[in-house]
């Protein structure tokens, strides 16, 4: 694979449970149309490699200067602050199902 000069900012799901990562990858593509309005139509939920699947948006890297780091973690936060409250009533959803 070529490596890009970018950065991905999401979120991966990376559990061994393949149907608990589809599970939140259908659960995230339900609010898409949500977070695309939030942070911006570059968010995309796909499925991944060896039945993972994510959420995330592609950045181009423009160097590492304090500024760029600067705006990177800002796009972590509005990230995070969009989309982990949807993790987290997804994953409160599948863990009271697989009780």
């Amino acid at each position: 694979m070529a490596r890009r000069d970018a950065w991905e900012i999401g979120f991966h799901f990376e559990s061994g449970d393949k149907q608990l990562n589809r599970y939140l990858l259908i659960g995230f593509r339900q609010h898409l149309f949500e977070i695309k309005d939030t942070l911006g139509e570059s968010f995309e939920a796909e499925m991944w490699d060896k039945g993972w699947t994510k959420i995330y948006e592609v950045i181009p890297a423009t160097g590492y200067t304090p500024v760029h780091q600067a705006q990177i973690g800002r796009r972590m936060a509005e990230v995070i602050t969009c989309l982990h409250p949807i993790f987290v009533d997804l994953r409160s959803l599948a863990a009271s199902v697989k009780r």
